[in-house]
Order: C-alpha cells, then sequence, then structure tokens
C-alpha cells in the first residue's frame, strides 16, 4: 500500500505570537518532531511538508518533498489541497498531519494504518477520549473531495460528507488530540 504523508507547515503561529514551528519541544524544534516519525516509518511511501510562501523553517529535505503553499492565507484547505496534489497518483491513501502535534509517534502511525487496512472504510480518524484527532488518514477515492475543500476548516466537511464510510478509532494516546498553539502549550 502507498501511503503519502501530507504534513500541513504552512500556518502562520497567530496565536503563538512567533514562528511556533521553530520553537524548542523536548529538545527539538516543534516542526522536526512531528515530521521525525513520519520519515521514519517503514508504512509510509513519501512525505510531503507543505509550508507557506515565507517560510524559513530549517528542513532536511532528504526523504520529503516541500510544497509551497502561495495560498496559505485563505486557510488550512489550500495547504491540503497543495499536499494532495503534489502526491503521488500512486498513493492508496493521503495520511494527513498537522506539523504541530509533535508528540505524534511511529507506533501510532501504524497503528492508524493498519486499521485502514483492516476496515475497508476509506476515513480512517483517531479518538482519545471522546475527542477525534489528528493524524487523519483518507483513501485515494477521498481525492476529489480533498481538492474541492475551501476555508480553514481542514477537511472535517469531507469527514461528514463521508461519514459512513469514516472507521473512528479509540487510542489511548493523548498525542492526537495535542497541539501546540501558545506558549502554555509548550510547557505542557
Amino acid at each position: 500500500m502507498y501511503v503519502s504523508a501530507i504534513l500541513l507547515a504552512a500556518g502562520r503561529s497567530t496565536r503563538m505570537g512567533t514562528n511556533k514551528l521553530s520553537l524548542c519541544y523536548k529538545g527539538q524544534p516543534v516542526l522536526h518532531r512531528s515530521l521525525a516519525p513520519l520519515l521514519a516509518s517503514p508504512l509510509v511511501s513519501e512525505v510531503i511538508v507543505v509550508v507557506n510562501s515565507s517560510s524559513s523553517l530549517p528542513i532536511d529535505r532528504d526523504g520529503c518533498t516541500v510544497v509551497v503553499n502561495h495560498e496559505a492565507d485563505s486557510g488550512m484547505a489550500s495547504s491540503l489541497r497543495a499536499g494532495v496534489a503534489a502526491a503521488s497518483a500512486d498513493a492508496d491513501a493521503y495520511l494527513v498531519c498537522l506539523a504541530d502535534m509533535p508528540a505524534i509517534t511511529e507506533a501510532l502511525i501504524a497503528t492508524l494504518v493498519e486499521a485502514y487496512r483492516q476496515s475497508g472504510k476509506k476515513i480512517v480518524v483517531p479518538v482519545h477520549e471522546g475527542r477525534n484527532g489528528h493524524p487523519v488518514i483518507f483513501g485515494a477515492e477521498c481525492k476529489e473531495q480533498l481538492l474541492r475543500i475551501e476555508g480553514d476548516v481542514g477537511a472535517r466537511e469531507v469527514i461528514r460528507e463521508n461519514s459512513g464510510m469514516a472507521e473512528y478509532v479509540s487510542v489511548d494516546d493523548p498525542a492526537v488530540v495535542f497541539d501546540i498553539d501558545t506558549p502554555g502549550d509548550l510547557s505542557r
């Protein structure tokens, strides 16, 4: 199975007041902590990192493709569209990840990919203590819907429209709902 991981890193960090992806979390920049398990996972076939046009993030380009989203100010949907459009035509599934979620692990990725394989559903959403989280897997059959989304709500509408074909996987890992938005989040 060909899994295209799409790491959305084009946000402007307005709530943080500075580029949160370059801040240190557990000894490494947030972006590196979010990218590392994707690059290390043997289940991920390619990694696409979507950044904004003014990004100066230090990204080791070995093992990943960096895509510049010139429309990043229009919302998260434009970054998701850019990532999906850049993915290989061989992609069976898209693993959509948020760059401000630095606690995601290879083990979690493996759990979600296995759930996707076993469920026969076209969307897999991790759930922790009743809260939907990330990363989310979308089957290639969702590609056209993902390329049509608009605004700053990500792919929630695609999940809602396909709720009968979504597998909600309960996980014990709070990483799926932990993101870095404020200075206080860094110390949690």
